[in-house]
């Protein structure tokens, strides 16, 4: 008992237990449906073949397939979710531990993970969403595992799954396929610089890139063949159409759009008009880019997407062809705004997420508080003179880079893609840093390394100066150093 009482991984597990106890007393998993959850639905009824023509991904729907097996009214769906996320979690534990974590170190690392899943409300949501988070951390977790080991099928035959998985669920992943090399190749680099070995970064990347975007390729050529469109899904133009209906105005009615999609076009500007929308554009650059999101939703299923079927029938591929096509021509029509309002949706979208996220306000505030401290305390040590504290080797040093570096890379990148086809809310933007609370737990515990003793080893320090200067006590080839270094310090 006293062994697995040492154990991290007991905790972990004693944690999750607590986590579903809680959670089923308290109600957190009674599922909750959502406007989108209905379309889902609708996709896991259909055939196969039909469902690859819908507007939605297969990933999701054939989960509510095997789903509806054992909860025909989906009643359980957030009890799979959550032992998903148990599994991703224990998987993302194990592969920090194959990369060098300490247990204790991964232990960290994981808490954080499971506390940033429940940042928001999605675990008991009919949504893609939570599902597909837990897929792209799963697909990290492969990538630690084959930076430590790139020797082993397994792990490239896991990664090339997970990680089709994840942007089957969600195409909003779509940002993994050229991130995954990148992210793999520095991953490999942090490995073997530590180990003292070279890097073979062209074929690891070439490896990571056919694993990466062959699935992908493969699935689009499939769906040509099926349904007639080369692509993941039949959606993209419904999603960017509400950026590019506040670009749309009378001279880019009139003169010039091609005059195919001048009827589109117009009917999407009196919808707009009758419904009261204004331009968010207060000129010398300015842009009202709140209102913009208020109105996000209003421009594609109140706008565009009806004046498309008004025209064009209700088939939900031909409505996505021509809204994106439209899309396209505005966007290159308006290029300058366009690129305004990326510009101030960049910056806001990482903002948001740090002001959403509980758990990454929470362990900053941690990791600051405890480096003050450690700051305090050495100037105190040293008479008040800004001396940096001396560095010294921690368990997290093996992994924090690593982590800090798949985080970043993971927020920013999706951040990115956001923002060029839509209007970042917080349940797009939440799931991006999923990444980012483990890696400040893992700064966290780098700061408060040694704090316990740092006070207790600058006193004794001090008072063996104080006797070695009275004569009392041999000053040591170190002592001597020390004191030197101190003296030009100051």
């Amino acid at each position: 008992m006293q062994t697995l009482l040492r154990t991290p991984r007991f905790w972990l597990a004693a944690l999750m237990a607590a986590v579903a106890a809680a959670g089923g007393a308290c109600g957190w998993f009674a599922l909750e449906r959502l406007p989108d959850s209905p379309t889902y639905v609708a996709a896991a009824e259909m055939p196969l073949v039909e469902m690859l023509g819908c507007p939605r991904t297969i990933g999701y729907p054939l989960f509510l397939k095997t789903a509806a097996l054992v909860s025909p009214d989906f009643r359980l769906v957030p009890w799979l979710h959550l032992a998903m996320l148990f599994g991703a979690v224990f998987f993302f534990d194990g592969s920090l531990r194959r990369f060098g974590a300490a247990p204790w170190v991964a232990f960290a690392a994981s808490t954080a993970l499971l506390a940033a899943a429940f940042q928001d409300a999605a675990v008991r949501i009919l949504l893609a969403d939570f599902l597909a988070m837990l897929a792209a951390v799963v697909t990290v977790g492969f990538l630690f595992r084959l930076a430590a080991d790139p020797r082993r099928p397994a792990m490239w035959a896991g990664l090339a799954v997970a990680l089709a998985v994840t942007y089957h669920v969600r195409p909003a992943y779509l940002f993994l396929i050229p991130l995954v090399p990148l992210l793999g190749v520095v991953l490999r680099w942090i490995a073997v610089r530590r180990e003292g070995r070279r890097l073979a970064w062209l074929r690891l990347g070439t490896g990571l890139g056919a694993a990466s975007a062959g699935p992908y390729v493969a699935y689009c050529f499939l769906r040509l063949v099926l349904v007639g469109h080369f692509g993941l899904v039949s959606f993209g133009g419904m999603s960017i159409v509400g950026i590019a209906a506040e670009l749309i105005d009378e001279g880019l009615i009139r003169r010039e759009l091609p005059p195919s999609m001048r009827p589109l076009a117009a009917d999407i500007a009196r919808r707009r008009a009758e419904m009261g929308l204004e331009t968010v554009f207060r000129g010398g650059g300015v842009i009202r880019i709140r209102q913009w999101e208020l109105q996000y939703n209003d421009n594609v299923w109140r706008a565009a997407v009806p004046a498309a079927a008004a025209l064009y029938g209700r088939d939900a591929g031909e409505i996505n062809d021509r809204l994106a096509a439209l899309s396209k021509a505005v966007i290159r029509r308006r290029l300058g705004p366009y690129l305004l309002f990326v510009a101030y949706s960049f910056p806001r979208a990482l903002a948001k997420y740090f002001y959403c996220s509980w758990t990454a306000q929470v362990l900053l505030l941690a990791g600051l508080t405890l480096w003050g401290i450690r700051r305090w305390r050495a100037q105190h040590a040293m008479g008040g003179r800004d001396t940096p504290a001396a560095r010294h080797p921690s368990p997290v040093d093996s992994v924090l880079p690593a982590l800090a570096v798949a985080a970043a890379l993971m927020l920013l990148a999706k951040a990115v893609l956001l923002v060029l086809v839509i209007c970042v809310g917080s349940r797009y933007i939440l799931p991006a840093g999923v990444l980012v609370p483990p890696a400040l737990a893992l700064w966290v515990l780098r700061a408060g390394q040694g704090l316990g003793t740092a006070g207790r080893t600058s006193h004794t320090e001090q008072a063996t100066d104080r006797e070695q200067e009275r004569g009392d006590a041999p000053a040591t080839h170190a002592d001597r150093g020390r004191r030197r270094d101190r003296r030009a310090a100051a």
